[in-house]
């Protein structure tokens, strides 16, 4: 192994690994390949895992940030001294119920309900003063904002967002050009005459009443990623009132399917055409290659690298690499890998 990198210097590969010999590896394999080798390890070892393989290239030519992620609701706020919070709320099962959830995160806390009926999710979410460490009920302010919802029908990755303000997507930490204004008594909003930009919606918070655009909701419209996305597919609103406590909004999203992310499941899911794992001595597999862990290898975007360290205890292990009948070693349909081998590569960790 160490001849490859001695010609062909890797920069997706430590170079502390680049001039000693792997432990184990399985490289540059031909078309509909298959191989395996044992290896055993003495004692409990830490162990370098880099492994290239071909994504299946309908997740390949998807963008990476929308994959693996459920439906969701996510608020971004930036208070008066320029500190931003971006809150993130993922439809998971985390009451066991398949209707219902809630959960504290980031410290806000969030109920969520899906009504089938309707077809739509009524979400309430707490934000306490003290997680935005400020005192805004005693000094009202205006807040930078934008709310974002987000729809997976697959359980494996997003297919549109939409947003209240701007058409960036603000999980890419955009500029927040939504405003929140605190005030003392209810007023209501001419859009015609705010002072905001053509592409910023106004929203008054009051004491526990608000008057926005539309029957006191805001509308959530632009589209920042997907295509053609139908009303009942996904569109949604919200409102927000405000007290001694924090922000309480409430989201409705119409969503004509629920898309959740399974966890425990999404490791185990390969989405590779070539790809590497371990077994252990019982046929077991402790690793395997997933999209959800890899990152662009350099060339066609289907070329992906696995760099990951894992622990593995004293035993007998089997090394294993298959290809199918296309973009192999020296037989490539699209553009390689930039790396000096196309396999799977294990070494003892070595610290930085």
């Amino acid at each position: 192994m160490q001849h490859l990198f001695e010609n062909h210097p890797d920069s997706l590969v430590a170079t502390r690994y680049q001039k000693i010999e792997p432990i184990v590896s399985l490289v540059n394999m031909e078309n509909l390949e298959s191989r395996d080798s044992m290896f055993t390890l003495s004692k409990p070892t830490d162990c370098q895992i880099y492994c290239t393989g071909e994504m299946d290239i309908d997740m390949a030519a998807y963008p990476k940030k929308y994959c693996f992620q459920p439906d969701d609701i996510e608020l971004y706020i930036q208070t008066p001294k320029g500190y931003r919070y971006d809150f993130i709320f993922p439809w998971n099962d985390a009451t066991k119920k398949l209707d219902t959830i809630s959960y504290s995160t980031q410290g806000a806390e969030y109920f969520g309900r899906y009504d089938k009926s309707q077809k739509c999710y009524n979400a309430s979410i707490l934000i306490p003063w003290s997680t935005l460490h400020t005192d805004s009920v005693n000094h009202p302010a205006s807040f930078k904002f934008n709310i974002a919802i987000a729809d997976n029908d697959d359980n494996i990755r997003q297919k549109a967002k939409k947003v209240w303000a701007d058409y960036q997507d603000p999980r890419d930490k955009t500029p927040l050009l939504g405003m929140l204004q605190l005030v003392d008594t209810v007023i209501s909003i001419n859009t015609k005459n705010t002072v905001f930009s053509p592409r910023t919606i106004g929203v008054t918070l009051v004491n526990n009443s608000i008057d926005t655009t539309q029957n006191g909701n805001a509308q959530i419209e632009n589209i920042v990623f997907g295509d053609h996305i139908k009303k009942e597919d996904l569109s949604g609103n919200y409102k927000v009132k405000w007290n001694d406590k924090g922000l309480l909004f409430s989201v409705n999203v119409n969503d004509d399917r629920m898309g959740r992310i399974n966890l425990k499941e999404v490791p185990k899911q390969p989405h590779f055409q070539d790809f590497g794992w371990i077994e252990d001595a019982k046929g077991k597999k402790v690793w395997t290659m997933t999209a959800y862990f890899s990152k662009h290898a350099g060339g066609a975007l289907k070329n992906q690298l696995a760099d990951t360290v894992i622990k593995l205890k004293a035993g007998k292990y089997k090394l294993h690499y298959q290809t199918d009948e296309s973009h192999s070693w020296n037989s490539w349909d699209a553009p390689p890998p930039h790396t000096a081998f196309y396999g799977i590569v294990v070494y003892q960790f070595i610290k930085p």
